[in-house]
């Protein structure tokens, strides 16, 4: 027995010993924050609605700590002279690199409420992120100008069916039934494989009324139509409303979620009813790799954009699911491409393209836009 303590006693001398030698990782005394390579300092940038699927390049000298470190890194921007406390995002990396596309770019600059056409002048930099305990840096600022713009208005077709008339990009529904005779309540509808056929999901509340038509803007000098463009429709669903001095439809069916596309080729309006629409993260990070009620769900807020509450677990592993089952859809980062680092990340190991939460653990809003790609997680 003497003999084994001797022998575990040396061991433990061994070990300690080996850990006094493990070299330990020093900063620098002064670390080498990241530095915006391009865009330069000076310049502006001039894009309209022909350019909203372009992207746009930022790239960064890295920083430098004094020793090998992963790195996530954020492009945000404020107004020259704002608050980078309030900044917008333009989105994560870990590289050098970040390709930002034109349409989110010009969409962040429009929520400062400025004008289209309007020159904004922007102060630009990129911060960084290691961990806790390891100082964030951040850029020199570069100055640059954004002038933001819109979808131009479409010129009312002489005939929908022309094969020659517009291409709509959007529509959307202003009424009483779909949430109300105001602009900023009007609900969008957005594009299909094929031209002129539009689509969304849409909450018809018949207790707040029953009447609503298509826009082609959110405006009210905009309007496209109702019962005067749609000549096909279901008429369990919908009738004129003849009553109104606007070509309005009445919403006669029962109150809830439907699916409604319009064909403005062929005058055709389909609608089917459907559960409220919303995205299911599944995995050991949330509820856990089942189906069992309650599912964490986000829920549609706008057109494939979904937002809601999660309770995460840090170290955990999850993706989206488009519906309460394994199949047929679901969505990791081989799908969704913009999102931070400092919440989410790769999960190593795995065969199917999860997440690993990051994060400590806690409630966290989720906001998922499927146009953009992109998954914001906020406290």
């Amino acid at each position: 027995m003497k003999r084994i303590i001797n022998t575990i006693s040396l061991l433990l001398l061994v070990v300690l010993a080996a850990c006094e030698l493990e070299p330990q990782v020093q900063i620098a005394e002064n670390p080498v924050p990241p530095a915006i390579v391009l865009p330069t300092e000076g310049t502006a940038y001039n894009f309209n609605w022909d350019n909203d699927s372009d992207t746009l390049m930022i790239i960064i000298s890295p920083v430098d700590y004094g020793f090998p470190v992963g790195v996530s890194y954020t492009a945000e921007f404020v107004a020259t002279g704002g608050d980078f406390e309030r900044s917008r995002k333009l989105g994560f990396f870990t590289g050098d690199t970040l390709m930002v596309p034109v349409k989110k770019f010009n969409s962040e600059i429009k929520k400062l409420k400025v004008e289209d056409g309007q020159v904004v002048p922007l102060e630009l930099r990129v911060s960084c992120f290691v961990s806790p305990t390891v100082e964030d840096l951040v850029s020199p600022v570069v100055n640059i100008s954004f002038v933001p713009y819109s979808k131009p208005t479409v010129v009312d077709p002489v005939d929908p069916i022309d094969p020659t008339g517009p291409v709509y990009e959007v529509l959307y529904m202003i009424g009483a039934v779909t949430g109300g005779w105001d602009t900023a309540k009007a609900v969008e509808m957005g594009t299909t494989d094929e031209d002129n056929v539009l689509w969304t999901n849409a909450y018809f509340d018949t207790a707040a009324g029953t009447n609503f038509r298509f826009f082609k803007q959110a405006d009210w000098g905009a309007s496209f139509g109702g019962y005067d463009v749609f000549e096909t429709y279901p008429t369990d669903l919908l009738e004129p409303a003849s009553a109104d001095s606007d070509p309005n439809f009445n919403f006669i069916g029962e109150a809830g979620w439907y699916k409604i596309t319009v064909n403005i080729n062929s005058k055709t309006i389909t609608m089917e009813a459907i559960s409220e629409p919303g995205l299911f993260l599944t995995g050991d990070a949330t509820h856990g790799w089942d189906w069992d009620e309650p599912v964490s769900t986000i829920t549609w807020v706008g057109h494939e954009i979904y937002e809601g509450s999660i309770d995460f677990i840090k170290g955990g592993a999850f993706r989206l699911f488009a519906q309460k089952d394994w199949s047929p859809t679901s969505y990791g980062w081989d799908f969704i491409t913009n999102y931070d680092t400092n919440f989410i990340d790769i999960m190593e190991g795995h065969a199917d393209p999860n997440w690993e939460f990051v994060a400590e653990s806690g409630t966290y809003k989720v906001r998922v836009e499927m146009r953009a790609k992109s998954i914001e997680i906020t406290q």
